[in-house]
């Protein structure tokens, strides 16, 4: 869900909610999470610290998988253009650029605090749902949850109602 999530902020995708991600579970064992309904996402937005409704965009902290990690941190601009030239505008181009150089200094720092995670197991799930429910979690100076942490307690809601057997 981690990923998911950097992966909405890098195409300033505002609508994930519970009816458009799926969890991929087999014999009480999540699998993958993978994101639908995505025709809202990219732009010309550059600040993911204040995207989605000034509800924070990166968290003070959080978990972040090094593969994906990364990734982020391997794409280099003039890939970006390549890519997405024929789909996108230059200034959208331009917007995705700053936001992939956001984030990457945002995992610098994230690894810097050791949040960098090689494998998922229970442990690393149970300080992700005390991010979720506020324990460790500085709010928005409005008091209100962030974008993260609701997308987090989505995803344990949604995995408690299939039950998976995740807790």
């Amino acid at each position: 869900m981690n990923a998911l999530f950097l992966e909405d902020l890098l195409m300033v995708h505002p609508d994930r909610h519970g009816g458009n991600f799926k969890i991929e579970a087999k014999d009480g064992k999540v699998l993958g999470v993978k994101g639908i309904d995505n025709d809202s996402a990219f732009g010309e937005r550059t600040d993911i610290n204040t995207m989605f409704n000034e509800n924070g965009g990166l968290p003070e902290q959080m978990h972040i998988d090094r593969a994906m990690a990364d990734k982020i941190r391997s794409v280099k601009p003039e890939q970006l253009d390549l890519v997405f030239s024929d789909l996108l505008t230059k200034a959208e181009i331009d917007a995705m650029k700053s936001r992939f150089a956001t984030m990457s200094k945002y995992i610098d720092e994230m690894e810097k605090q050791n949040m960098l995670v090689d494998q998922w197991n229970e442990e690393t799930a149970r300080q992700q749902l005390m991010q979720a429910k506020g324990i460790r979690y500085s709010a928005t100076e409005k008091g209100g949850n962030s974008y993260y942490q609701g997308m987090l307690l989505r995803m344990n809601n949604k995995l408690k109602d299939r039950d998976t057997g995740y807790r």
